[in-house]
């Protein structure tokens, strides 16, 4: 039941970022800039990068049960409550990226804007508590 808590939490904050992505990208008129690569960095690769941080924390949390606990049910358990949506999401984003024929320099954006969130929201919180049990 843990990891479907997780995932669902997960899946309810990809929803949300990518309402949010795509509304900032139509309130804003950026199709222009979308083309140049300071507008797909700006437009596409930042708001995803977030998007995909906070869905792994948030899925890493909600399986802790916490923002204090450590996480539960061993290492295995705990990769898979955190990244399958994320990696779900990635490999589902590539694919529809190659069969639509979109470029492939914003699907390799997209797709390394999407790793490096997860990474940084599944090895952050590991780091943070490592590091504050040095300090205490």
């Amino acid at each position: 039941m843990d990891l479907l808590k997780s995932w669902g939490a997960a899946l309810l904050v990809y929803l949300v970022g990518a309402f949010v992505s795509a509304a900032l990208v139509i309130n804003a008129r950026a199709g222009r800039e979308l083309t140049t690569v300071d507008g797909g960095l700006l437009w596409v690769a930042l708001p995803t990068l977030l998007t995909f941080l906070l869905v792994t924390l948030i899925a890493d949390r909600v399986h802790a049960g916490g923002a204090r606990r450590e996480p539960r049910g061993g290492p295995g358990r705990h990769a898979l409550a955190a990244l399958a949506v994320p990696v779900l999401v990635i490999v589902l984003g590539v694919a529809a990226g190659v069969a639509q024929r979109n470029g492939i320099g914003g699907v390799l954006l997209s797709a390394a804007a999407s790793l490096l969130g997860t990474a940084l929201g599944f090895f952050g919180p590991a780091m943070w508590r490592r590091r504050r049990g040095r300090a205490a």
